[in-house]
């Protein structure tokens, strides 16, 4: 069941049609009925004969960042202890120089259910991890990651922001994103309704 306010934003949008990308990102900040400044999000439906060809990942680096602020932390060995001794791992995002791998491996069963275990493929293991965090809290540097199903999610931005920071956002993400291995693309609001895009 659906509320009010959600079908009403949702007769603003025609299922049949699938819309440019900026009209359709215009389009999803309109329906967006949240009381919040709520996200701009992408989703990208992968195809593929196989499980393997619907998975994607890799990182990017957004011009407009995401709009959230994250808790970026570089890897000490003091810190890897504490990790391994409390379990807890509090930062939303850990980097690790090649030389600390190693010894991160010890928590790798703490951070890794968690999605913060540094791995080069994601552009977390660096010789100066120091120089990239600013970059990171801001979310300028994300990592596109397909779910289980071959979906991507992407957050692109805040509702609140110019038409023209989230278009450029999106064309970042659909660049690296193979135009073979996509099906559909479609935006949201964090509370709005779906509106495809053309490909």
């Amino acid at each position: 069941m659906r509320g009010k306010r959600y079908l009403a934003m949702k007769e603003k949008v025609d299922a049949s049609r699938s819309y440019p990308l900026g009209e359709a990102i215009a389009l999803a900040k309109t329906t967006s009925y949240a009381s919040f400044d709520g996200s701009i999000e992408l989703h990208v439906r992968l195809v593929g004969k196989k499980p393997e060809e619907k998975q994607f990942r890799a990182p990017l680096t957004l011009p407009h960042g995401t709009g959230k602020q994250s808790r970026v932390e570089v890897l000490t060995e003091e810190e890897v202890e504490e990790i391994a001794r409390t379990g807890n791992a509090p930062a939303d995002l850990y980097l690790a120089t090649p030389a600390m791998m190693p010894k991160v491996a010890k928590i790798a069963k703490i951070l890794g259910p968690k999605g913060k275990m540094p791995n080069p493929k994601s552009g977390t293991v660096l010789p100066k991890p120091e120089e990239r965090v600013k970059e990171l809290a801001a979310g300028k540097i994300v990592e596109l990651r397909s779910d289980p199903t071959g979906i991507i999610h992407a957050n692109l931005g805040k509702v609140s922001w110019t038409d023209e920071k989230l278009v450029a956002n999106a064309e970042v993400v659909l660049r690296i994103i193979p135009r073979t291995k996509i099906g559909s693309v479609t935006l949201s609001a964090t509370m709005g309704s779906g509106v495809k895009v053309a490909l």
